[in-house]
């Protein structure tokens, strides 16, 4: 039946497979070849975004005579390529990434199978092809394949005021949207064959995936099915919905590749591997206590100040992150950070599902009751201090700002307040600085003279004035007002935790050493690593790092988090084992790959990056890149076959041993509890150490990618923002 454009199926328990299938055929389900079962080979994926394409785009292969040009790269993508967000817009961003990386001139083809199939005859040249490119080529035409770019799953989406789905069988009383083209049909499909009470709702190929989400969003949907991928773009906007269940298995998305070498295949799937990191990184869920406890992380959001969070010689610091990880520590989570360069950031990553909570020395009463946000008990109280500099004549309270102008880092939460006093008649001029001045360039300025005022809290006075002696407060403009960490509304039992936490530790011995470490007697927290130092810069030998990093397709950033994790950045660190240098290299290996002097900070970064790639290269293709990283810093600490040892085990236990995290993990520490042997207690290995080397270098490569992206958008150029 239809209904507008939409077509409705009904099955009656007496519905035949075969009728179900010719309507599929019919439907064009099957003749897209997308349930061929072709392998190896990627899954279909929604059509994605319209960013812009880098290089040149032809309608079809031109063959001239730099076809064979060794500096020429094709990349072949549908011609419709992409035309709304989801999983193609991932791809199309690594691919346009990979294309910047590699230095190469590239060709984009927007073009169909046939003129590729022809090109896939030519020898001489080298081309990746898009998913959905790969998978329709015909038989015998198959390129190789790259590691996966992404993975995902058919998922059902919902209201998040309509029920818990326990799985498929409770969609039998539902009303399901899905588009003709989801691998998901066919299962859903059998479903509604055998209950009569289910609707399955065929969506036309062009609606739009925002269009649907609005419409299950008012509630004119039901129940919708959507690709996983865009769904994680997607779905962080819409506050009312989740994901409800998955329909198919998560699937690996990968590239075809036709390549002259081995060499080029490796420099894309090494690539992808170091991609595949910095996106687990940063991927976007809104979970409550429970899930996150189950995925053992906690997103810190949070702005860099010396109270807050802060970065010195390698070490994460700070009263708000401190506190934090504490609280982590207790529900067995670790803990990251995502670094934000304003208020509206923080709140709006918190909305996305990007982090779980802000913890910034929120002044709870200067906060708008926002939708979608709810804050802890009050665990501190301050009060905004306007400040200047030591020549000023004396201002003593508001009537003194008259002429005078206040400028804001993006990051204050005080910017209601200042506007309260505007509205009294108060002539003071109002300004947010550019997204680059955080609070200390806002009072380095306000020392040099370049701004006129400005106001911070009173428990960040004596931190930040400590670096400033040019600085002096005027008065207090507010009562002191309490702290309070933001949450998601939708996450009640993290709240009710935090509120638990906040009430026995606040000013007992853990509270009050920070409290006293950080706001009373803050010291000099931080030398050359200033907050206004280049954060792209994590340690002394990021130089030596960059270049061999590069050498071997590691992400310099796990380099670093990996040398701190071994030697605290002390080139002559020298382990009771007789490990030495920065990446502490035992004897052995040093004589193996005829590394030199290890101590020297050159050759022992160098042997480090080098054995670390030749443990990466030991295990086999078919472990996920990202995955094979985590088994290589497992083998450097513990050796190659304690680490192999470990994947037997996690087989034994009906575990994934491709797997690292929650898998081989597991193995580990199941071998490192002693044992009774022969009336001895023997402990086989000490591999609970290499679980927990791996996963804090993990946490700290995390905070650290945050860290230098968080520099790279606070380094951009920019103006003041209009008065106010």
């Amino acid at each position: 039946m239809t209904a507008g454009n939409l077509v409705t199926i009904r099955f009656g328990v007496g519905t035949s497979i075969r009728w179900i299938l010719g309507f599929m055929l019919l439907t064009g389900i099957i003749g897209l070849g997308y349930l061929s079962g072709k392998q190896p080979g990627p899954s279909p994926t929604q059509a994605g975004s319209n960013p812009t394409q880098s290089g040149n785009t032809q309608a079809g292969p031109q063959l001239h005579s730099s076809v064979e040009d060794p500096e020429l790269l094709y990349i072949a993508v549908p011609p419709n390529w992409p035309e709304s967000s989801g999983s193609d817009s991932l791809e199309n961003h690594l691919l346009e990434e990979f294309q910047r990386e590699s230095g190469r001139r590239v060709i984009w083809l927007k073009t169909g199978v046939e003129q590729v199939a022809a090109l896939l005859q030519n020898p001489g040249i080298e081309m990746i092809l898009s998913s959905r490119i790969a998978l329709e080529l015909p038989a015998g035409l198959h390129p190789g394949f790259s590691f996966p770019w992404g993975y995902s799953s058919q998922q059902v989406v919902s209201r998040t005021d309509t029920g818990y789905l326990e799985n498929l069988e409770s969609l039998t009383t539902r009303q399901i949207f899905v588009k003709v083209s989801s691998t998901a049909l066919p299962a859903l499909s059998k479903l509604a064959a055998i209950h009569a009470g289910m609707d399955l709702v065929l969506l036309p190929e062009e609606m739009p995936p925002e269009t649907i989400l609005e419409r299950v969003a008012s509630g004119q949907y039901d129940l919708a099915v959507l690709d996983g991928l865009l769904l994680e773009s997607l779905l962080p906007g819409y506050q009312d919905l989740n994901v409800a269940l998955n329909v198919t298995e998560e699937t690996a998305l990968s590239w075809g590749l036709h390549a002259r070498s081995v060499e080029f295949q490796d420099s894309i799937n090494r690539f992808l591997s170091r991609k595949q990191l910095e996106r687990h990184v940063a991927g976007a869920y809104r979970e409550d206590l429970t899930e996150l406890k189950s995925r053992k992380v906690l997103r810190l959001i949070t702005y860099e100040n010396p109270v807050n969070y802060f970065f010195d010689k390698g070490k994460l610091k700070g009263f708000e992150y401190e506190l934090a990880r504490q609280f982590a520590r207790e529900h067995h989570m670790r803990l990251d950070v995502v670094l934000c360069n304003s208020m509206e950031e923080m709140k709006e990553l918190l909305r996305q599902g990007r982090g779980d909570i802000i913890a910034a020395s929120l002044p709870y009463d200067e906060q708008p009751q926002e939708a979608g946000i709810s804050y802890s008990r009050p665990y501190n109280y301050s009060a905004p201090v306007i400040v200047g500099r030591v020549y000023d004549s004396p201002l003593l309270d508001l009537r003194d700002l008259a002429g005078r102008e206040i400028v804001l880092p993006p990051e204050s939460p005080y910017l209601q307040s200042l506007q309260g006093i505007k509205d009294l008649g108060i002539d003071v001029g109002l300004k947010i600085a550019a997204g680059d001045n955080n609070m200390e360039a806002t009072l380095m300025k306000v020392a040099a003279g370049d701004y006129d005022l400005t106001v911070i809290s009173s428990h960040q006075l004596r931190a930040e004035t400590a670096q400033h002696a040019n600085l002096k407060a005027h008065f207090v403009l507010t009562d002191p007002t309490p702290h309070a960490w933001a949450v998601r509304s939708s996450d009640p039992l993290l709240q009710a935790a935090i509120n638990r936490f906040l009430q026995r530790e606040y000013r007992m011995s853990l509270y009050n050493d920070l409290y006293a470490r950080y706001i009373e007697n803050p010291g000099e927290h931080h030398d050359e690593n200033s907050l206004l130092a280049a954060y792209d810069r994590l340690s002394p030998y990021d130089d030596i790092v960059h270049k061999y990093a590069e050498m071997y397709d590691f992400d310099w950033r796990l380099i670093v988090a990996q040398m701190y994790q071994e030697s605290r950045f002390n080139p002559v660190a020298v382990s009771q084992a007789g490990a030495a240098g920065l990446m502490q290299l035992a004897p052995e290996t040093v004589a193996l790959l005829a590394i030199g002097d290890p101590t020297d900070p050159d050759a022992g970064i160098h042997g480090g990056i080098r054995y670390l790639d030749s443990l990466r290269d030991r295990f086999e293709d078919e472990i996920p890149g990202d995955d094979k990283t985590w088994f290589a810093l497992g083998a450097y600490n513990a050796g190659f076959n304690r680490i192999e040892q470990a994947r037997d085990l996690a087989e034994k236990m009906q575990l994934d041993r491709n797997l690292w995290f929650n898998n081989v993990e597991q193995a580990l520490l199941v071998m490192a509890k002693p044992k009774q042997q022969e009336g001895e207690l023997l402990r086989l290995c000490r591999c609970g150490q290499t679980a927990y080397y791996v996963r804090e270098i993990k946490t700290l490569y995390s905070n650290y990618v945050h860290l230098t992206r968080a520099f790279r958008v606070a380094a951009a150029e920019g103006e003041f923002k209009p008065e106010i």
